[in-house]
């Protein structure tokens, strides 16, 4: 209660622990520490309740403070607290008159319009979640994928990217190595004699016969 009116409750709990009534039964069983931290919290809400004009509560939890809590509502004229409570003993007891609002009971097309309205809110209320999270979810999605093709571009960068220093000299260009015989001046291989015989042979329905090289014989001495 002293929190819905706009009370720090860890200010109000360290005040209620240095009271001298608390410090008073510091030494007795807990049940009576209890006591006299529920007095002093009454003795705070009367104070406070003396200077609102009305005040409307959520009804109390079962069995707590029902018996006590009409000690700490202010009895004068120019107060109103409306107290909202399920159980009719529980209110007579709280405010100590007869003045004991019965609300009447809902009809069927009053009933009817208010779980219409909670339901209309609730669906509501769901369906902008659900967009809401649908949006992130999209987000982080596509932020995922961002990330993901821009490592992508770095290790492209990387392997395209020279492995030598712009101020260093330019590596050496090596040749290629060709299986057959190349032209000195060409880096386009020739075929030698052995495989222009083998492609005619291929070509043609003679077998083939590998011709032996020109010799040229050398001169008698």
């Amino acid at each position: 209660m002293l929190y819905h009116l706009g009370h720090d409750t860890a200010k109000i709990e360290e005040v209620v622990n240095t009271c001298e009534a608390v410090k008073k039964h510091a030494g007795e069983d807990k049940g009576e520490i209890e006591k006299s931290k529920i007095g002093v919290l009454l003795f705070i809400l009367h104070s406070t309740l003396a200077k609102t004009g009305n005040l409307a509560l959520p009804p109390p939890m079962e069995g707590e403070w029902t018996d006590r809590l009409a000690n700490g509502l202010p009895k004068v004229k120019k107060s109103a607290v409306l107290i909202t409570c399920r159980k009719e003993d529980d209110a007579r007891t709280m405010v100590r008159t007869a003045r004991v609002f019965l609300p009447p009971p809902l009809t069927v097309d009053e009933g009817w319009t208010l779980f219409k309205r909670e339901y209309d809110e609730a669906k509501l209320k769901r369906a902008a979640q659900s967009i809401q999270e649908k949006g992130e979810d999209e987000t982080e999605k596509r932020s995922a994928d961002s990330k993901q093709e821009k490592k992508g571009e770095d290790r492209h960068e990387e392997s395209v990217a020279p492995a030598f220093s712009p101020g260093a000299p330019a590596p050496r260009r090596v040749r290629r190595s060709w299986p057959c015989a190349a032209s000195r001046h060409h880096d386009t291989p020739r075929p030698t004699p052995y495989a222009a015989h083998a492609i005619h042979a291929l070509v043609s329905s003679r077998p083939y016969r590998p011709r032996q090289p020109h010799r040229t014989p050398c001169p008698r001495r």
